[in-house]
């Protein structure tokens, strides 16, 4: 197996982006950096590199195919998107291939860091799948909400809503459309995002915390049998 030298490339195109990834990014990791998907598609014909990062905003329409067109290079580099997060960085995984091939390289690369360095990398444990179940969601001491999930994981939801939550929130949790009766759950808010910002549903992410074994094992049936079949 290769041992990745942590030779990485960041493309992102907007200078408050830019701002932000230096920030967050520069105590930890080092790399090289481009502001378009073709400029990085250029340079990596040249160069070799472990991992390429790309914001998240430059991955949408034609960007998914200039993403694609990297993935076709003779060696393409293992490409992850990002988006600033709170004081961290994000990284967004979406397939069980690239979840294990990112950790294997970062856990490799981290080693050379302190522990609290590198936390300002947040890797979502769980891949995340589309999915839209509908949720019964009850704050402590106050009324029912009717919600829908956007995506699932096996670690949590993400719950659309314009009702105002706050980080660490306790939650108890109604799913339905699993099975015939509903499960329930008890989740922690992890984040929660306004419906004031601009292009981007309104929601919380919502991570589990108190899951019956049965239950749960409802759930991972669901996304096996939906998600994951060969």
């Amino acid at each position: 197996m290769k041992i990745p030298d942590g030779r990485i490339l960041l493309v992102v195109a907007e200078e408050g982006n830019i701002t932000k990834y230096c920030r967050y990014l520069e105590k930890v990791i080092t790399f090289d950096m481009v502001k378009d998907l073709n400029e990085a598609y250029r340079i990596c014909l040249q160069t070799y590199y472990d991992l390429v990062f790309v914001d998240l905003r430059l991955s949408f329409g034609s960007g998914q195919l200039q993403i694609e067109k990297m993935n076709s290079l003779s060696y393409p580099p293992p490409i992850f998107k990002i988006r600033p997060r709170n004081q961290r960085v994000e990284v967004i995984l979406q397939e069980q291939r690239t979840v294990e091939e990112l950790v294997g390289f970062l856990d490799n690369y981290f080693k050379k860091l302190k522990e609290e360095d590198s936390a300002f990398i947040n890797l979502r444990k769980y891949v995340r799948f589309k999915s839209i179940l509908r949720l019964i969601v009850q704050k402590k001491n106050q009324n029912l909400i009717r919600a829908n999930t956007l995506d699932i994981s096996q670690g949590g939801l993400f719950v659309t809503t314009t009702h105002l939550f706050k980080e660490k929130e306790e939650l108890i949790v109604q799913i339905h459309d699993l099975v015939e009766k509903p499960i329930q759950v008890t989740m922690e808010v992890v984040w929660f995002r306004p419906w004031e910002i601009p292009f981007q549903l309104p929601g919380i992410g919502a991570c589990f915390i108190d899951f019956n074994d049965s239950d749960r094992y409802i759930f991972a049936e669901y996304i096996k049998n939906n998600f994951l079949k060969v």
